[in-house]
């Protein structure tokens, strides 16, 4: 194992946050995004209870009626792969090694979470860091 599995909780968490951030970053672009108060907007998609996926599916519904759409289908496929990003750090990603009992298959399954983990962590950093600016200037707080 070159990653100590501390290292590894410490980087499912980084990823967590992310995901976090990005959903929620989502959310305040959403609001903006609708007619009428954004603050307003911003309650009732907390009050509606929708996931991830169901946000960013009626955000991109509404964003294609506009004239010029805010995100493009590329940035779209980004989103949605951090609603399959996040349910997979948060359900299975201990279940690929945890249980086995054979030390090599072990070693194998850890070690190729760990790239995984590295690889997921480094992308949903630089997503976190666009979507964050995206909405910064969508609300009108970044020239």
């Amino acid at each position: 194992m070159d990653m100590p599995i501390e290292q590894f909780n410490q980087t499912v968490g980084e990823i967590m946050m992310y995901c976090q951030c990005i959903e929620e970053n989502i959310k305040r672009i959403f609001a903006h995004m609708q007619p009428g108060n954004s603050q307003m907007n911003r309650l009732h998609i907390d009050e509606q209870r929708l996931t991830m996926g169901q946000i960013i599916t009626a955000m991109k519904e509404l964003d294609r009626s506009r004239s010029k759409p805010f995100f493009s289908d590329h940035d779209y496929e980004y989103l949605f792969l951090v609603t399959k990003t996040r349910n997979e750090y948060a359900h299975n990603v201990y279940a690929h090694f945890c249980y086995l009992d054979v030390e090599e298959e072990f070693e194998r399954s850890y070690n190729r979470c760990c790239a995984n983990l590295m690889k997921d962590r480094n992308w949903l950093f630089k997503l976190y860091e666009a979507v964050e600016d995206a909405r910064l200037l969508y609300e009108g707080k970044l020239s």
